[in-house]
């Protein structure tokens, strides 16, 4: 009779562990303890397009400050491009973002990284971690005959959503 006690023990001493294991998909982390991760903030953002009707080209430039209050780091970052009249633009730049998507420079989505050395929460090896975020922008336009410019002042958050390190 003690057998059968000593089993249903631990079997349901096994699904007590079992309860508390975490699905293989998500962050194994490396941290010490626990710290709250903030999120990126974007402010400034300033895009401007410029037509040119004769050679059937328009000039597109984007910038914005980001801030990282993980890393209490910040920069201005910004970057243009050519766009001929098919709408295909040149695929030799390369950006420090990436556009997620891109309607007009009243509508887009941004995706942000920030890569860094992070020691007092990730000791090493592990001490290098990249946050991810997304962030879509709604700008306001004052839109010319050849030429447009959106503003967002912010600073608007981009709330962290994937950690790699």
């Amino acid at each position: 009779m003690h057998v059968l006690q000593l089993l249903q023990l631990l079997l349901v001493l096994g699904f007590a562990l079992l309860s508390q294991a975490r699905v293989s998909t998500e962050f194994a982390s490396h941290a010490v303890g626990f710290f709250e991760i903030k999120d990126f903030l974007v402010s400034d953002v300033v895009y401007t397009e410029v037509s040119n009707r004769r050679r059937q080209t328009s000039n597109h430039t984007l910038s914005f400050h980001f801030a990282d209050p993980n890393a209490n780091s910040s920069i201005s970052c910004g970057d243009s491009w050519l766009q001929d009249a098919q709408g295909a633009a040149p695929t030799t730049s390369f950006s420090i973002w990436k556009f997620t998507q891109f309607t007009t420079g009243a509508n887009f989505s941004l995706a942000l990284a920030h890569y860094f050395s992070d020691p007092s929460h990730y000791p090493p090896p592990y001490d290098y971690v990249e946050y991810f975020a997304d962030l879509a922008l709604t700008p306001a336009c004052s839109i010319a005959r050849t030429s447009s410019r959106c503003i967002a002042r912010g600073p608007i958050a981009a709330t962290i959503n994937r950690i790699s390190n």
